[in-house]
Parts: structure tokens; C-alpha cells; sequence
């Protein structure tokens, strides 16, 4: 998993419910956690979040989320077929 170091931490959560810390930085690390528990080692979304840094920007990490939530979606229309 890439790091970086943590940045001031805040009660303030994104609109995609992910933590905000100091300077705009979101937290990917309770995500990273749920990926790693909860989807199969097959699965591509999972690969991709956790090869993600534990702090992106704001801005960056909202991007994702959709990006990441769009992809959820798509593997579960696999399965399910």
C-alpha cells in the first residue's frame, strides 16, 4: 500500500463520507481496509484502492470515489451473470 504521511486530522468528512484532514487531504485508509476485507483478490477495485496513497486531495479522491463506485457497480453486474 503507498503512504504518505498523515496530515492534520479533522472531524470534517467529504461528500463521499471519506475523512478530511489538514490541507484538504482525504484519508484512504478505511476504505483500503474495507477493500482488503470485503472484495475478492480477482477483483480489479480492489487492486486499484489499494494501490492507492492513504492521503489524496480532496478533489482527487472525490474523482476516484466515483470512479471507484462505478466500478463496484460493474462487478457486480459481472457476478451476478
Amino acid at each position: 500500500m503507498g503512504t504518505s504521511s498523515p496530515p492534520e486530522s479533522s472531524d470534517r468528512r467529504s461528500p463521499n463520507n471519506l475523512p478530511i484532514l489538514g490541507n484538504d487531504k482525504v484519508s484512504l485508509v478505511e476504505l483500503k481496509i474495507l477493500a482488503n476485507r470485503m472484495l475478492p483478490r480477482n477483483s480489479i477495485l480492489r487492486a486499484l484502492i489499494l494501490s492507492e496513497l492513504d492521503y489524496l486531495p480532496k478533489v482527487e479522491a472525490r474523482v476516484k470515489a466515483e470512479v471507484y463506485a462505478r466500478l463496484l457497480h460493474e462487478e457486480i453486474a459481472r457476478d451476478i451473470r
